[in-house]
């Protein structure tokens, strides 16, 4: 079933803590800029009906709890304010938890898991999962993370995580005629860093695999190590290549500077272009 467009998403989920069930919940937030009516919604995976006239204020935080022990949960967790509590337990090896309206459509759902690339922090290590961004896909490993603290941290927002020091800016996957690399027409990868400050990438990583010493020109000679280029508030570490008939000259090239990736040609005379 295809999600109906209401702004209510998941935003955390204890599901293996420590101590057992009592301290398992779940955190919501409606996202959206009105009231949500969102009386006779419901759970599935675990067992919850949202009250009669629950109405949520934008940006409202909703925190769910276990049935199988409040007491004990509110020892926990004297500050959080439980809308109500669930029947039945979260799977501590993941499960799909999902909400619905009161004509059954899906309103969001997660699918989350304690193997493959979701943080193993929040399997029995006291961590909860946090998402990374409630808009993004609420399935995907990588928009989730372990909590910042243990124990996590149900009904308050939390901290957004930091910026990535460089980011895959572009990629064209396909070069028939764009950038010309003397006679062929390469493909290639721009990388950006968004901070104010020269991020200097570790030396012998791919763009590709990320694994140190893996970069190699497929032809000729080695790679050199790698640049940093600095231009004000962008700065791209940058790993060039060489050619035998163009020798490297050991210069960092202008930000914004297009990589061609560790499997095809790499030659020096890089197609670069400026971004100040």
């Amino acid at each position: 079933m295809n999600e109906v467009g209401i702004p209510l998403r998941f935003t955390e989920i204890m599901s293996h803590p420590p101590g057992g069930e009592a301290y398992e919940f779940i955190e919501l937030q409606q996202l959206g800029a009105l009231p949500l009516n969102v009386s006779g919604f419901s759970l599935r995976g675990v067992e919850f009906l949202f009250p009669a006239t629950t109405v949520l204020p934008p940006g409202a935080i909703v925190v769910l709890a276990s049935a199988a022990n409040p007491a004990a949960f509110e020892a926990r967790y004297p500050a959080t304010i439980v809308l109500g509590t669930f029947g039945g337990s979260l799977d501590n090896g993941g499960e799909r938890l999902a909400v619905v309206d009161r004509d059954g459509r899906i309103v969001t759902a997660v699918h989350f898991d304690d193997e493959g690339a979701w943080p193993v922090e929040a399997d029995g290590a006291g961590y909860s999962l946090e998402v990374v961004d409630p808009r993004g896909d609420p399935s995907a490993p990588a928009n989730w993370r372990a909590s910042d603290q243990t124990l996590g941290s149900p009904g308050r927002a939390p901290m957004p995580p930091p910026p990535p020091a460089v980011l895959l800016n572009e990629v064209m996957a396909d070069n028939r005629s764009v950038v010309r690399q003397g006679d062929a027409f390469p493909d290639w990868v721009e990388l950006h860093n968004p901070g104010v400050v020269p991020s200097a990438s570790r030396t012998g990583a791919s763009p590709t695999t990320g694994t140190p010493g893996s970069m190699s020109c497929p032809r000729r000679r080695p790679c050199r190590p790698a640049v940093t280029s600095s231009c004000g508030a962008l700065a791209t570490p940058l790993r060039e290549g060489c050619t035998r008939d163009l020798p490297w000259d050991g210069r960092a090239r202008p930000c914004g500077c297009l990589m061609p990736p560790p499997t095809g040609p790499m030659p020096c005379r890089s197609a670069c272009k400026s971004r100040t």
